[in-house]
């Protein structure tokens, strides 16, 4: 049972491996299952017995390195509590940092896709940065319950206010050519600071 297992990952593995390259050479929509499971070595049926479509499978590799990048951050966030602008500049950094996993015009390629064809993708995306809002009320609680915030601030309003104000720097970059991640990370860093600086305690 452990040997198919390993057999099992060993697939999937292989299956990220070639999406991920293919999708960064050729480009989302350029890429198929058929290439993907060549280059991969295997049959075509096989990849669609562990993913249903290609968007699917990127949305899987999001999954995964989204959970890679929550266990991370369950940890500096911990030793980081005591600051405030730490804790939600880390939240945020880490969020934009899953948009280093393809180009810029593969994440174009990918979200045009999935609100012209594929809308269910959409919302499995929406699910994934609920998990993220839902983190960062908790940790906005946590400096409220300390004091450090005023009582009378909505934790769930003032996480969906970071939270659009990262969507909306996070648009900017896949429309805007010349930004890159790290313009992205200043611009949504300097906008958090103004952020917590309105509501914190002197």
């Amino acid at each position: 049972m452990q040997l198919r297992e390993k057999k099992k990952q060993d697939r999937r593995d292989r299956i990220y491996r070639s999406a991920m390259e293919l999708f960064g050479t050729h480009g989302y929509e350029a890429t198929t299952i058929e290439q993907i499971a060549e280059k991969a070595y295997l049959a075509v049926g096989t990849v669609y017995n562990y993913f249903s479509s290609k968007g699917d499978l990127l949305l899987s590799l999001l999954v995964d390195r989204w959970k890679e990048g929550i266990g991370a951050g369950e940890q500096v966030s911990k030793r980081g509590k005591k600051d405030l602008l730490h804790a939600v500049e880390f939240l945020t950094a880490r969020y934009i940092g899953s948009f280093s996993t393809y180009p810029k015009r593969v994440w174009r390629e990918f979200v045009s896709v999935a609100m012209s064809k594929q809308p269910g993708l959409m919302e499995d995306l929406w699910q994934m940065d609920r998990t993220f809002i839902d983190e960062l009320t908790e940790t906005l609680g946590d400096f409220q319950e300390r004091g450090d915030l005023s009582a009378d601030v909505s934790i769930e309003d003032l996480a969906q206010t970071i939270y659009s104000v990262l969507i909306t720097n996070v648009l900017r970059y896949l429309t805007a050519d010349p930004m890159s991640l790290e313009a992205l990370k200043k611009s949504m860093g300097a906008q958090v600071k103004i952020i917590c600086k309105g509501i914190t305690r002197p």
